[in-house]
């Protein structure tokens, strides 16, 4: 117990849980091509390191329990969970979560804003949601953001929000539906980025953590993930093509996904053109904040206002840590250090890909058009530097092997 702030002349009584930590943390994250495209999307190979940027996701967590600041009471779990049953109202427990899209920098979203002091943000992909076990979330965010039967506080009294990252969530069959019911307030972040760059770094990320067992060929893997079903299927929503299920091209139509939130009209065969999916569109009541990789990198026109933009739609007490540039291998995550595993990368812009990179670059034409047009028309959808962001899209349409071989 310390003595810390003050409401008038009246010192606030702090109690910290046994659980928080102490240790200071550095005032700069730094960011670059290696660190923010780590998505573990359930697989933790072994090179993997997805602790690098925060050591322990319990600190700074308070709680107000004398003058000045009146917490909330809530009820004690057992009221809220009985066995696998929700039986109470939990939607206080996540603020915020990071459903979308792998190898998009959802890791290191996950650890910069586990950073901020009034957050609590798993170390790790929670996908309770989307593998229907919405009680197990409940369950495990119950004392990460309450204390002693009261919502938990930080020092200068701001409530902590708690966060959660999980990047396949909005591709699911049941996730959304989850969401909707259980956690109807919650704010979704949302990042994206080139298709035909996003499937090299999701191929090659799984090429590398599963050899020696191989990936199938970029050709065979052009279409649904599962036959039979568009989604990302974690029950038995289709059937399961030979190789790995979880890369396919399809999974790049980010505007299918995205459409799935309910944010557009959906009323004109204009749109529905370019939603031409069978996925169950499941309407959220909470705001979205849409990002391009892009704009994680500092030195890029789009990153200018990030930081501000996304503390201000998640509504935090505290500034965000700077984002510094680091200086590293490229495009290659810098754990891909095993050059006989590095084998089983593909270059997606020699000329055997390209029918592959034909239909994302498609698929990225479509996408750019709906959310220009439709999606960023919603009140409920927030951008961070629109122009620049604009700029990003308009490349989807464009096949970024040209350039490169120029």
């Amino acid at each position: 117990v310390f003595w810390g702030g003050s409401v008038g002349n009246d010192p606030l009584k702090v109690v910290i849980p046994s659980s928080a930590s102490a240790e200071p943390v550095s005032s700069e994250t730094a960011v670059s091509k290696d660190s923010i495209s780590d998505d573990e999307e359930d697989e933790e190979y072994e090179y993997t390191d997805v602790r690098k940027y925060n050591s322990d996701n319990d600190k700074h967590v308070f709680e107000v329990i004398e003058q000045g600041i009146q917490t909330k009471h809530v009820p004690p779990l057992s009221e809220l969970v009985v066995g696998d049953e929700i039986r109470g109202n939990v939607e206080w427990m996540v603020d915020f979560a990071i459903i979308g899209n792998p190898k998009c920098g959802t890791t290191f979203l996950m650890h910069w804003l586990a950073r901020s002091h009034d957050t609590y943000v798993h170390n790790g992909e929670v996908c309770s949601l989307s593998r229907d076990r919405p009680s197990e979330l409940a369950t495990m965010y119950y004392d990460k953001v309450s204390h002693n039967g009261r919502m938990a506080f930080t020092e200068h009294g701001h409530r902590i929000k708690g966060g959660l990252k999980c990047p396949k969530e909005i591709s699911t069959e049941k996730g959304l539906d989850h969401w909707s019911n259980y956690f109807p307030e919650t704010k979704f972040i949302v990042t994206t980025r080139h298709p035909v760059s996003w499937f090299q770094s999701f191929y090659n990320y799984h090429a590398y953590g599963q050899y020696p067992k191989p990936v199938p060929h970029p050709k065979e893997l052009i279409g649904a993930c599962y036959d039979g079903s568009e989604y990302l299927c974690t029950d038995h929503c289709g059937t399961e093509r030979p190789g790995n299920t979880k890369i396919c091209t399809n999974r790049a139509n980010f505007h299918h996904s995205l459409s799935r939130l309910g944010k557009t009209p959906m009323d004109t065969p204009e749109e529905m053109r370019l939603l031409n999916h069978g996925m169950s569109i499941v309407p959220q009541k909470g705001k979205v904040f849409l990002m391009e990789i892009s704009q994680l990198f500092p030195d890029h026109e789009s990153s200018l206002n990030l930081r501000e933009d996304i503390s201000d739609f998640l509504d935090l007490k505290y500034d965000l840590h700077q984002l510094h540039p680091r200086h590293g291998t490229g495009t290659q995550n810098h754990e891909y250090t095993d050059n006989e595993r590095k084998k089983a990368f593909v270059d997606i812009c020699d000329d055997e890909y390209a029918p592959v990179r034909e239909i994302l670059v498609e698929q990225g034409k479509d996408a750019a058009e709906w959310i220009r047009n439709y999606f960023l028309k919603s009140e409920d959808v927030v951008v961070s530097s629109r122009q620049e962001f604009l700029k990003l899209l308009d490349k989807w349409g464009e096949d970024p092997c040209l350039e490169k071989k120029k």
